[in-house]
């Protein structure tokens, strides 16, 4: 996979958090159950 691939794969995925993030809504989750959801979702 080349790293524009990768990237465009990561923007993609974070998307939802980001616009989520820009209108103020916060997650219960911590960080570790982030990237642990995030490794699931990229397998």
């Amino acid at each position: 996979m080349t790293e524009e691939k990768a990237l465009h794969q990561l923007e993609q995925l974070l998307q939802s958090r980001i616009e989520a993030a820009e209108r103020g809504e916060i997650s219960s989750r911590t960080p570790a159950q982030i990237f642990e959801s995030v490794r699931r979702e990229l397998s």
